[in-house]
């Protein structure tokens, strides 16, 4: 395949009078049906690509392995940063390595993992059948490997909260809840999350629970299958905050549907900020008023304390179908009060999480395909990419997927202040030298410029 260009472009911020406009077409969010249920997962690692910005051409790197080590398996692979230690579960025990060069430190047994972490200390609860896990112990590990134990019968996934303990838990066919635990075993307090689900026919589990000064995210399982939503809460007042369940999306759904929280796990914002990341665009708060509206399409990834990374993504269902060419996607930064936007057409075809920053670095998934025909063969490949204002700066090849090998490959990635570490089937790799010198910062000098009216060309090929 040639070598693609890069269109670089702005958009005009919002004038205020337009929070009180008529919305913009609601974006439905997008299903994925048929032979491809990876869901734009999946890229092929370009070779030295070339980026278009206002600095000229700058080749986009290919990043460096600092060390790597094999891994034997786990029931629940996991990869998180505590300090200066990187803790992966192997077997039936959570394993300390140094973030330096991947040396074991510490071992601590707990039978089949399933842990979160709060970037301080990581919480375990142990899986697997009655006869190999104890109900409800929770073993919360330090970085130094020290490890205490706490109770709480139910318990199902824990993790720390500064000194206190969310835990979520339930059992059989009775309600799910979770709560808020103090040194001490203080509640401060418990909030029932079952939701109503007349039909459903499996039995409800907590999949995953993420926490910070925030929110409290969780998402639930059927038969082994993860929800697509999280839910969430108030970490301070275990209130519900206002997300979208799992229920699809139809066109009956109120207005409401734009007034729900859109749970981005790349979030650098202050605990305290009141700026509300939505599905209808961002708020001054969660009831406040709009200060600017998504464009149809437009995905957002990350945010941070002054800016949102977007995607706009191209219509792969519809060139799946022969209504049109395979597009590409189209990486943005918009200003998180103003709305003021740049963005490069890429060569990728989407930009998903799971995703993380390293100072001022994005680390997100892209997803290449070669073309349409390659995409209905089933041959594209998964990247981790990362993204420096609206640029790809540095690639990784993860996985290379074909029809003759479909199946990715368990993965998971953390990451501290200057390294992404991969938890890639029995390996733990560490990426090293993030951010490089990149020179002129993209969006700086986009913020520099006068907004101008965005290119017919770098649309259409978003």
């Amino acid at each position: 395949m040639g070598q693609m260009t890069h269109d670089e472009f702005t958009i005009a911020g919002e004038d205020p009078a337009a929070a009180h406009a008529p919305p913009p077409p609601r974006r439905r969010p997008q299903t994925w049906s048929g032979p491809w249920p990876w869901a734009m997962v999946a890229v092929v690692l370009l070779g030295a690509g070339v980026v278009t910005s206002p600095q000229g051409e700058r080749p986009v790197l290919p990043a460096d392995v600092a060390w790597s080590v094999p891994l034997s398996g786990a029931a629940h692979p996991g990869v998180w940063v505590i300090d200066d230690i990187v803790a992966v579960s192997e077997g039936d025990e959570i394993v300390g390595r140094a973030v330096a060069d991947g040396d074991e430190r510490w071992r601590v047994g707990v039978r089949e993992p399933r842990c979160a972490s709060d970037g301080v200390r990581l919480a375990c609860v142990p899986s697997g059948p009655p006869s190999r896990a104890t109900d409800g112990v929770i073993t919360v590990i330090d970085a130094d490997g020290g490890a205490t134990m706490a109770e709480v019968e139910g318990a199902r996934l824990a993790s720390p909260l500064g000194e206190d303990l969310v835990v979520a838990g339930g059992t059989g066919d009775d309600e799910r809840w979770l709560t808020r635990i103090s040194p001490g075993d203080a509640q401060q307090w418990r909030t029932v999350v079952t939701p109503e689900s007349p039909s459903r026919s499996e039995q409800l589990s907590f999949d995953e629970l993420t926490v910070s000064g925030r929110s409290i995210a969780w998402w639930f399982a059927e038969d082994d299958v993860r929800w697509s939503e999280p839910g969430m809460l108030d970490p301070v007042t275990g209130e519900r905050l206002p997300t979208l369940t799992a229920a699809p999306y139809t066109s009956s759904l109120p207005l409401e549907f734009e007034r729900t929280l859109t749970y981005l796990e790349a979030d650098s914002r202050a605990p305290d900020s009141e700026v509300a990341v939505m599905t209808g665009g961002v708020a001054e708060s969660v009831e406040g008023a709009w200060l600017w509206r998504w464009d149809a399409s437009e995905e957002p990834i990350a945010v941070s304390s002054t800016e949102v990374t977007t995607a706009v993504l191209p219509d792969i269902v519809g060139a799946l179908e022969g209504e049109g060419a395979l597009g590409f996607a189209t990486l943005r930064t918009r200003a998180l009060i103003e709305g003021d936007a740049a963005g490069t057409v890429s060569d990728y075809r989407a930009f998903t999480c799971p995703c993380a920053w390293v100072d001022d670095t994005l680390v997100a998934h892209g997803y290449w395909v070669e073309d349409i025909d390659a995409l209905r063969q089933g041959r594209y490949r998964i990247d981790i990419v990362m993204i420096h204002g609206t640029e790809v700066v540095e690639r990784f090849e993860v996985e290379q997927v074909t029809a003759e090998n479909p199946r990715v490959r368990e993965w998971d990635i953390a990451t501290d202040d200057t390294t992404v570490y991969i938890r890639r089937g029995g390996q733990l790799l560490a990426l090293e030298g993030l951010p490089r010198s990149l020179g002129p910062d993209p969006v700086t000098e986009r913020q520099a410029e006068t907004a101008s009216s965005v290119s017919a060309t770098a649309c259409s090929s978003g």
